[in-house]
């Protein structure tokens, strides 16, 4: 007879992934990956101590620094908190997946505003939530109060947030994530800001003195270019960071990636130029999209959610030209997200557009 799983996981559906075909041929053909928000520019002292560190046994015999407590100091003095506000994850995924499963329970309410970030729906799924989505329409704007006012009685255990959002690249301002925590004071509000870097001044960290029941994560996978690496945190209250903390396996966040992030903090002018790189190539990518009549949604974050008449034939031709970017067709209609590395991938991606436009 066979094992039966969990009841609730026969029926999860599982988040897509995007089909990872770089890894196997970009040793061999020319690749200009824009499709996984990663960042693009790994400043060569990374590569430098990255070469130091790996040439001692220790980095590969011995377990990491389960607290990561240099780490956690470097990322609380970088944020103006105390270590006991910050708790680090091997990625902000697993920071949001332990979330999840610490704060809901059986048939519990989790409400998502959608279009967003779908991995969220299978780890609130898979902890048993029920996922209540709240659907914008393009511009996407979003209302913190039309929020409150349609669902403050339906006492929701989670509300899942992303400021600047993926894939819509709007932002939602602190006053608004002040205002929903107030007004659900029984509600823990899950706030993503893997992309906040690049809208800076969207931060929600100074909310973790007057709002008990928020949780910020964030990662060094976009801005900070260590996708790779898998390294994460959660800025929130040390209440809920003490409950989140009893399943947190601290082995599972490697030395390398602990050594390296601490280094990139200590030197984050060398990042923030490249940061203003990106955001400069954003705003010239989008207005050049606008004068080719592209529909675009204006973004404050490292990619541009975009519009095709027929997005699969588009991806066919994106990927003849070796160019690689995320189909978000069934979120939008229609809808294709590029990530925004360098001018020259730009330019590459918009040759292809304007091939598309004109057939």
């Amino acid at each position: 007879m066979a094992v039966i799983p969990n009841p609730r996981f026969q029926s999860l559906e599982a988040y897509e992934i995007t089909p990872q075909e770089p890894w196997q041929i970009y040793e061999d053909y020319a690749v200009t990956k824009l499709d996984w928000n990663e960042g693009a520019f790994v400043p060569p002292f990374v590569k430098r101590i990255a070469r130091r560190l790996l040439s001692n046994d220790e980095y590969y015999s011995w377990y990491p620094d389960c607290a990561a407590i240099e780490l956690t100091k470097a990322l609380a003095d970088s944020l103006g908190v105390s270590v006991m506000n910050v708790l680090t994850f091997p990625g902000s995924d697993v920071a949001l997946e332990s979330l999840c499963r610490v704060y809901l329970s059986g048939g519990e309410r989790v409400l998502i505003p959608v279009p967003t970030y779908e991995n969220f729906f299978t780890f609130a799924a898979s902890a048993g939530g029920e996922l209540v989505f709240v659907p914008l329409k393009p511009p996407f704007e979003f209302s913190a109060a039309s929020l409150i006012a349609d669902y403050r009685h339906d006492r929701p255990k989670v509300i899942y947030l992303v400021s600047p959002n993926n894939p819509c690249g709007y932002l939602i301002a602190q006053s608004d994530v002040r205002e929903i925590c107030r007004a659900f004071p029984d509600t823990l509000v899950i706030l993503d800001q893997a992309y906040v870097d690049f809208s800076p001044d969207a931060s929600c960290v100074d909310l973790i003195r007057a709002c008990d029941n928020v949780a910020i994560t964030r990662t060094f996978s976009k801005a900070f270019s260590l996708a790779g690496l898998r390294l994460g945190y959660v800025v929130a209250s040390h209440d809920i960071l003490k409950q989140v903390a009893k399943i947190r396996n601290g082995k599972n966040l490697g030395m390398l990636a602990q050594k390296l992030g601490v280094e990139l903090l200590k030197r984050k002018t060398d990042v923030q130029q490249w940061i203003r790189q990106v955001v400069e190539t954003r705003d010239w990518l989008s207005h050049r999209l606008t004068t080719l009549g592209v529909t675009h949604s204006t973004s404050y974050a490292n990619f541009i959610l975009f519009e095709l008449p027929d997005p699969k034939y588009a991806l066919a031709e994106f990927k003849r030209h070796g160019v690689y970017v995320r189909d978000k067709s069934k979120a939008v209609p229609n809808g294709l997200r590029v990530t925004i590395t360098t001018r020259q991938a730009a330019a590459q991606f918009l040759r292809v557009v304007e091939k598309l436009v004109a057939r």
